[in-house]
């Protein structure tokens, strides 16, 4: 959007600006109209934005359409706090906005501006700057504007006739449109400034509770720390870990985790929960106020480019850093796999110990494993099928029914493994079974024994 050029409030006389009007910057009708706008009370209420402001927009407009704009501005506001947008004591600072946004338009309207060109007053952006410190939602903001916007189009064609001074229907279509633009454009500009504003806030805010998270998982103790928290301790918690697996831009990042997050606490009944940053993670924290029964990964679907990784849920303080010991563990089988998805430590904690010294497991994998390895299709469903096989207690027909094949096929392949192994399975099923269990949750890291 250009930039304004800065009004000169020294140069014109009251009104003179209005003649720079006489050409519609847009192409449509001239802009003539402002300077039929007058008050209609006698007395002239002192302008609630100030004397500036005023006097910057009386150098433009001439003191009737100011005069217009502070009363009608007036009777905006007296309606938003009969609709109950506001409380009555904030009348005057919200009268002093809405003022200042209305003379804004009008006299760059009347500098000749393209509405287009038009956007917030430097009033409005630290309106909603306000409103975001203050936590009323976004919405607050299209609710005020839009209402304003219909009182301020019905009172300029309501002046407009009272003066005998009615548009044609494309005059009068222009005007209005003019007046849309502007006001979508306030609402365009407030919107980002109320973006910003959320960003900053909740950056410092996160880092603060981040600080707290980061005192206990040093060994902290202290009951201060749940108030910058703002959770409860003596409660029950689960923590989860996040990393990227793929370059995934911070704000759609944390854009998703909040709604990990949310999804999470809304769908397993949790009290409370925040995300928040730690080194390489973002960390997910989630508090119930009894113990429950949760499956993190029934609930949730991960987007494309994110890891995630939870512990168990456990009580306390203690319980915290518990939680996240086994997020950080779990962690461990979701990296080794680089792909997207969810790990949680009672699914995968046998592994993940197992995984606790890399180079101890590919040599314990390769040793283990030995023949069967390597990253074809008949290799995959080998080691998935005596995977299996090894997990439902060598049961052909459970085996069978899990894969979706055939018991028979389920007993050629696990004799076609063994012979790859050249050795039966029974002497060290354990062995063949951890390994096999650390080959399919790490992925192709340690199916292939020509990878460093």
């Amino acid at each position: 959007m250009p930039t304004p050029a800065p009004l000169d409030t020294t140069a014109a006389a009251p009104g003179a600006g209005l003649g720079r009007a006489a050409g519609h910057a847009d192409g449509g009708t001239d802009r003539n109209w402002l300077a039929w706008l007058g008050p209609h009370g006698e007395a002239r209420p002192a302008p609630a934005s100030g004397e500036r402001t005023a006097n910057v927009a009386r150098a433009v407009l001439g003191n009737d359409a100011v005069d217009w704009a502070v009363e009608v501005a007036a009777r905006v506001v007296d309606m938003h706090a009969a609709a109950g947008r506001f409380p009555a004591e904030a009348a005057l600072e919200a009268r002093a906005g809405c003022e200042a946004g209305l003379l804004h338009g009008l006299t760059r309207f009347a500098l000749g501006e393209p509405a287009h060109c038009v956007g917030a007053s430097d009033r409005a952006l630290e309106d909603a700057r306000h409103w975001a410190r203050q936590g009323l939602p976004i919405e607050h903001i299209f609710d005020v504007l839009w209402s304003t916007h219909s009182v301020v189009n019905d009172a300029v064609l309501a002046e407009l006739h009272a003066v005998g001074r009615d548009l044609s229907p494309a005059d009068a279509r222009q005007v209005v449109a003019d007046l849309t633009t502007y006001v979508g454009n306030t609402v365009r500009d407030m919107t980002e400034a109320y973006r910003q504003e959320r960003t900053v806030l909740r950056s410092s805010e996160r880092a603060q509770r981040a600080g707290a998270l980061s005192a206990i998982l040093d060994g902290a103790d202290d009951p201060e720390l749940e108030r910058a928290l703002r959770l409860r301790l003596r409660a029950h918690h689960l923590l989860g870990v996040a990393w990227t697996t793929d370059d995934l831009p911070d704000e759609a990042r944390v854009r998703e985790l909040d709604r990990i997050c949310a999804k999470l606490s809304s769908n397993l009944g949790a009290s409370g929960s925040v995300v928040l940053p730690r080194g390489r993670y973002d960390v997910l924290w989630l508090t119930f106020n009894r113990r429950e029964d949760v499956d993190v990964a029934g609930v949730i679907e991960v987007e494309d480019g994110l890891g995630l990784a939870f512990g168990g849920l456990h009580r306390d303080i203690a319980g915290v850093r518990t939680s996240y010991r086994e997020a950080e563990h779990a962690s461990r089988v979701g990296l080794l796999a680089g792909e997207s998805g969810c790990w949680t430590y009672d699914r995968v904690s046998m592994v993940a110990l197992a995984l606790s010294d890399l180079t101890a497991s590919r040599a314990f994998v390769s040793s283990e494993l030995d023949g069967v390895l390597g990253l074809d299709e008949r290799q995959r469903d080998l080691r998935e099928t005596v995977r299996v096989f090894l997990a439902v207690g060598g049961s052909r027909n459970e085996a069978a029914r899990r894969l979706n094949i055939a018991p028979t096929t389920v007993a050629y392949r696990v004799q076609q493994f063994q012979d790859l192994l050249g050795r039966p399975l029974a002497p060290r099923s354990l062995q063949t079974a951890l390994a096999l269990e650390i080959v399919h949750h790490a992925g192709d890291a340690l199916a292939d024994p020509n990878r460093n």
